[in-house]
């Protein structure tokens, strides 16, 4: 092993509000033992990382130093997002259709087939093309739709929100919620009632996690 490459690194986990410990003590990666550099009103949650021993998927800094010039340099974003995002979680929500259901059939598109020479093998090639474009622009404008009516129900309950329209064609409405620890309750009900509403749609929800889409991506 090659003691230089593994000794004092540090992965990253989380940047945290400086003015408090640790609740109870935490375990990382190899169970190596989380403590908390802390820099001004913040701090970074982080540990000692073997990197033959493990393969981390995140930020690992070469040391205590590097951490915290990792803070300094962000040290305005990072204290603006705990600010806003004290108190908050983020609830995942996932709206599944049966896509064959939703999707439209597919009309003759302003009586395009009853046109002269439209029994060609080119101008049915044509008509499929229109047809099959209609019915996918009916599903984007269904899936719009749904996305409009999640908004109006769950968005007066949260924060924030952000969401994705037809990410796949069976996930019409994908998003994410920024709420207050104490509505997470009311958030999920109201989801649970849309699902009632509208039986053909499942509605899945995740969380509560930590607010990633709301921070700040900024450099």
């Amino acid at each position: 092993m090659n003691s230089q490459r593994t000794q004092g690194r540090l992965y990253l986990y989380a940047i945290v509000a400086g003015d408090q410990p640790l609740a109870r003590p935490l375990a990382g990666l190899a169970d190596a033992p989380v403590t908390l550099l802390p820099y001004q009103q913040i701090a970074a949650a982080v540990s000692q990382v073997d990197l033959d021993g493990v393969k981390p998927v995140g930020t690992v800094l070469s040391s205590a130093e590097k951490v915290h010039e990792t803070l300094a340099e962000r040290y305005d974003t990072y204290l603006a997002d705990l600010q806003r995002l004290g108190g908050q979680v983020e609830i995942g929500l996932r709206v599944v259709w049966d896509v064959e259901a939703a999707r439209p059939g597919q009309p003759d598109p302003q009586g395009f087939a009853s046109f002269p020479g439209s029994g060609g093998p080119g101008a049915r090639y044509m008509l499929t093309r229109v047809q099959e474009a209609a019915a996918e622009r009916l599903l984007k404008e269904q899936a719009q739709a749904l996305a409009a009516w999640c908004r109006q129900r769950l968005g007066p309950l949260a924060s924030d929100m952000v969401t994705r329209v037809l990410a796949t064609d069976g996930l019409p409405v994908s998003a994410a919620f920024l709420v207050p620890r104490e509505g997470v309750a009311a958030l999920l009900a109201e989801a649970a009632q849309m699902q009632r509403e509208s039986p053909e749609l499942a509605f899945v929800c995740t969380g509560p996690w930590p607010p990633y889409h709301f921070v700040e991506r900024g450099a």
